[in-house]
């Protein structure tokens, strides 16, 4: 499969492509991070596949899956920058006391290029140093790159998945920096965009909140990533962000998630 589509017809698939990777089971065997719903190609030597403890490549074209709005990546601000063959990214986390496994997953948001990595660290893991031979042969950069990372927790009577942001360098040692961008894709147009944000108690309910229904002001076309900014968290503990969207097209969307703020 080509890595790269006519520019006349990337954008019909690109978003396409983005949101159904996002949707499909986000959880794993711990013995297998791959994702068997992704169709790798048969030919490509770079085509998504077992890659030492990761699963990592290209993958084709989704044809269904598409959402009106969803997260693709959590982390620390992180700049823009080349990734030679040779050399490593290195995330960081904090998950928690209880120090869960983390999946961690990662998204091209380049147009044309439908490639995706999973990776599930064992409990007690807090970072990853993840090889750059593959993102360099596709010419992916920092900028080009959806990173999520999330472990599952029993929160109001289930088993939740619950978001960790990544710190991400190319060196290890990171400082953290206690601020957060939120990314989010549009399946269609949107015209107005409301964020909450509460902490969350033990029994999985919103207890303060932060923001409510805050309007953000921007322009939201369809398929390009909305990047919301998160700082100023009181205190280490769990919070959920939600993002009601109104569409250009008529009706609206929303979307949740729950993610851990490990604090100072």
């Amino acid at each position: 499969m080509p890595r790269t589509c006519l520019s006349e017809i990337v954008g019909a698939f690109v978003v396409c492509a983005v949101l159904a990777a996002t949707l499909h089971s986000q959880t794993s065997p711990t013995d297998n991070p791959c994702d068997p719903k992704l169709i790798p190609s048969k030919t490509d030597p770079l085509t998504y596949s077992r890659r030492g403890e990761r699963c990592e490549g290209v993958y084709f074209v989704p044809v269904s899956g598409s959402a009106d709005l969803s997260l693709v990546a959590f982390t620390e601000p992180m700049g823009a920058f080349p990734v030679a063959p040779d050399e490593r990214l290195f995330l960081q986390w904090t998950a928690g006391p209880a120090k869960p496994s983390v999946h961690v997953r990662a998204l091209s948001l380049k147009s044309g290029v439908y490639y995706r990595m999973d990776v599930i660290r064992p409990q007690g893991s807090d970072r990853l140093e993840w090889p750059g031979d593959v993102v360099s042969r596709l010419n992916l950069t920092s900028a080009d790159l959806a990173l999520t990372a999330w472990a599952e927790q029993p929160l109001g009577g289930r088993t939740q998945n619950v978001y960790v942001p990544l710190s991400v360098g190319k060196s290890a040692g990171l400082v953290r920096k206690d601020q957060y961008v939120a990314k989010l894709v549009p399946g269609s147009e949107v015209s107005e965009l409301f964020l909450t944000l509460a902490t969350v108690g033990s029994d999985g309910r919103d207890e303060k909140f932060l923001k409510r229904d805050e309007p953000l002001k921007g322009f939201y076309p369809a398929e390009r990533p909305i990047s919301v900014p998160v700082s100023g968290l009181p205190g280490a503990g769990l919070y959920r962000m939600r993002l009601g969207a109104v569409l250009r097209g008529g009706g609206s969307t929303t979307t949740t998630f729950v993610f851990y703020h490990p604090g100072n």
